[in-house]
């Protein structure tokens, strides 16, 4: 009788892929359903940006005034003009949510800049 121990297989790495999908998935339901929609929100302006490059190498200050410029456009969105018909309070309710999705991003982007923000692990 041996008494080495045999070595256990290594998963393959499409089967750790699978379990870390599994887990992303079970995560993504686990949020509250406005945090799923904000995030979408974000993503959706963060990509129609994708254009002008990156912010890694941004000074966390020159940000900042970009947030503050941002919650400027949000409160102008939010204060100016009269409801008005059906489709006019829709049209409003889109350039609310961009103008709050730009200012949730450039406090993203500031939290980043800073190493605050943990990023899934890639295997």
């Amino acid at each position: 009788m041996s008494t080495q121990r045999e070595k256990p297989e290594s998963p393959s790495k499409s089967a750790v892929q699978g379990t870390r999908d599994r887990l992303d998935a079970e995560h993504w339901r686990s949020l509250r359903p406005e945090v799923q929609a904000m995030a979408k929100l974000m993503e959706e302006q963060l990509r129609s940006n994708d254009y002008k490059g990156g912010w890694s190498e941004d000074p966390w200050a020159t940000l900042l005034l970009r947030a503050y410029e941002e919650m400027g456009e949000l409160h102008r969105e939010l204060t100016t003009g009269a409801f008005g018909t059906a489709a006019e309070q829709q049209e409003r309710r889109k350039r609310v949510g961009k103008e709050g999705a730009d200012v949730c991003n450039f406090v993203l982007m500031i939290l980043d800049v800073w190493g605050v923000l943990k990023r899934p692990e890639k295997g």
